[in-house]
């Protein structure tokens, strides 16, 4: 009898403790998804705010600053994709790579007082990719990481991977 009970102690215990643990792992779990979340969050709403930049420069007289700005978010998105290991297409992350030189020497030429070798039409068609690509990306915040991580995907596919093997495209 003192056995039997000293048996059952010791599985309610054992139990216990296998209780709380799968429910700290659950927890951790959560916190993981949501930090991913809220990276992707950022990502997308970054990429959103180059468009914005760089429709900017187009509509008013253009200016270094702007397009030193819209640098710095590219930068900073690159930050999140290699410091945060955002996993997205590879095309993407080329992508961004690419604009970067781009976009610094397009800050140089304004700065040295060379706005001839800037084209519009150049700039124009990134601003129609990057807007092109945020219609197809469709993004909802409060998708899942693994849903935006799919949309971003499917509109890389579809917009990003058609421009990058253009000819047409300015970097």
């Amino acid at each position: 009898m003192r056995i039997s009970l000293i048996v059952n102690v010791l599985l309610i215990v054992l139990l216990t403790i296998f209780v709380v643990k799968v429910n700290q792992v659950t927890d951790q779990v959560e916190v993981l998804e949501q930090k991913e979340q809220v990276l992707y969050r950022e990502f997308v709403r970054n990429q959103y705010d180059l468009l914005l930049i760089l429709k900017s420069i187009i509509e008013e007289p253009i200016s270094p600053l702007d397009v030193a700005v819209a640098l710095s978010t590219n930068n900073y998105n690159l930050e999140l994709l290699v410091n945060n290991h955002i996993d997205v297409h590879n095309e993407l992350e080329r992508f961004h790579y690419n604009l970067n030189p781009y976009l610094y020497h397009l800050v140089n030429n304004l700065i040295e007082g060379r706005p001839e070798n800037f084209s519009v039409d150049e700039l124009k068609i990134v601003i129609d990719t990057l807007t092109e690509y945020q219609k197809e990306l469709n993004f909802n915040y409060y998708d899942h990481p693994q849903e935006i991580r799919n949309k971003i995907n499917n509109a890389v596919e579809e917009v990003i991977v058609p421009f990058l093997e253009s000819e047409s495209r300015p970097f």
